[in-house]
Order: structure tokens, then sequence, then C-alpha cells
């Protein structure tokens, strides 16, 4: 994959700034109530975005045209305040992420806005969540795998770190 240019990057934050601006200068209120599936859907409408539908569940959300160019973006929505990652968390969401634009919606007690994260602005995130993810799978590997400390334990049946 590319690396998205600075100036594609200004151009993505004026489109996401313009069609914020012009939903609260002049289009209706979303209800307040939203599955995340309605929310993420309020989204690719907002923001002219399209969803490929050949995609499945660990493909991209959805996709920017933006000057002859298709930008992969990676939806989120929370009505919390947080915004969790996925279920099943592991290295092929790493690269996932890794080069995908982020928009974030907050519909929070009858109130949207939003949050976009480049590629670059994300790689601190994403970087913590790989080597989190790399401590935890150690971990878990370690303690799966019985060493000598385990066999010879008074206590039958303990593993050690």
């Amino acid at each position: 994959m590319t690396k998205t240019s600075k100036s594609s990057i200004a151009s993505i934050k004026e489109k996401i700034r313009e069609t914020i601006t012009a939903y609260y200068q002049g289009s209706s209120k979303m209800t307040k109530n939203f599955q995340d599936d309605d929310r993420e859907e309020a989204m690719i409408t907002l923001f002219d975005l399209y969803k490929d539908q050949t995609e499945g569940r660990s493909g991209v959300d959805a996709f920017l045209k933006l000057d002859g160019k298709t930008v992969p973006f990676e939806l989120k929505t929370t009505s919390q305040g947080s915004v969790t990652t996925v279920r099943d968390f592991g290295p092929d969401h790493i690269l996932k992420w890794k080069n995908k634009h982020w928009l974030i919606g907050f519909f929070i007690k009858g109130r949207e806005y939003y949050k976009y994260g480049s590629p670059s602005m994300m790689e601190k995130w994403i970087k913590s969540k790989e080597e989190g993810a790399i401590f935890t799978t150690t971990r878990f590997k370690k303690r799966l795998q019985p060493g000598k400390d385990a066999r010879n334990s008074k206590r039958p049946g303990k593993i050690s770190d």
C-alpha cells in the first residue's frame, strides 16, 4: 500500500469539515437511538463514503473517492464516549488498520460529532495495541506450555510464569 500524501490528508480533512458544517447548517438531525450498523450507515451517507459489498467482516468498512484515488476508512461509533476495537482482536487487525484512515462517530445524549485520524495520526495508538497483543499472546503461550516448575511443583497442575 502507498502512503497517503499530506495534501490528500488535508483534502480529506477539508471534505469532512465541509460535510459536518453543511450537515449542521441545514440537514435534519439524526435520531439519537442508533445501533452500530445504523450509525455506520449514517456516517457513510453523511461523508459521501461507499461500502464495497464484497468485503466481509474482516474487510474495509468504507471508502472515499478523492482526487481519483480510493481512500480506505475504518469506521467506529460509540454512544458511550469510548470506542472499543473488535471482539476477536489479533495480529490480522493490526495489519488491517496500519494504512487506513479512521472516522469515529460519537452519538451521545442526542449530540453527534466526529473525529478523523490519518494513518500517521493513528500510528502510535495502533503500535500500542500491537505491543499489548504481543505481550498478552506471549504470556498466554507461556502459561499453556508447562515447564519444569509445573511438573515438579508441590501443587499439582500449577503452571508458572
